[in-house]
């Protein structure tokens, strides 16, 4: 799975009746119009599956039907998935003309951040190439627009501010002097 967006709430459960030898495109096209998402099928997107499904997060339903067929999601937008072969994705990549964009972070150190991305790159096989500006903490990344999207992704879920606590505290100054001395003195 390529894309990292929130295209359904993970809470939401689907659950269908036993369709033997179903149209992966309309396996698809269900679990979409149940997410309210949008999907657009490479010509790779082709065959049959059987399915029976109760009570089962959308996500994990998504990601095990995809798999299961040797496919993959892009997610493009907010709400648009592409569907095709991993191989159609890796290739198209490589075909890809490269750009470069900067992303400026708020909360996180680019330094921090640059790992991460190129973790995920060298996962998704992608020749990003990512260079910190320490002075403005940003990120220069030069990538296919599809590797650029999904950094812009990545980025958004990573650059967060951090959790805070609130401390409240109070001094209280005592000063003692002789006119407080309290009790008897026996001389």
């Amino acid at each position: 799975d390529q894309g990292r967006g929130r295209t359904c709430d993970n809470r939401s459960h689907v659950s269908y009746k036993y369709y033997p030898s179903a149209e992966i495109r309309d396996i698809i096209d269900m679990l979409a119009a149940k997410a309210n998402i949008n999907v657009i099928y490479s010509a790779d997107v082709t065959g049959t599956a059987s399915v029976n499904l109760k009570k089962v997060p959308f996500a994990e339903a998504f990601r095990t039907i995809l798999s299961v067929n040797g496919l993959a999601a892009q997610q493009v937008g907010d709400n648009i998935l592409r569907i095709a072969s991993p191989a159609t994705f890796i290739a198209e990549q490589k075909k890809a003309f490269q750009q470069t964009r900067v992303f400026f972070l708020n909360y996180s150190k680019a330094a921090e951040v640059k790992t991460q991305l190129d973790s995920v790159a060298t996962a998704e096989k992608r020749t990003a190439n990512c260079a910190i500006d320490t002075a403005n903490n940003a990120i220069i990344v030069t990538d296919s627009p599809a590797g650029l999207e999904n950094t812009a992704l990545l980025i958004r879920d990573l650059d967060r501010m951090p959790k805070q606590v609130v401390i409240e505290a109070k001094f209280v100054e005592v000063s003692l002097q002789d006119d407080y001395h309290m009790g008897i003195q026996c001389s």
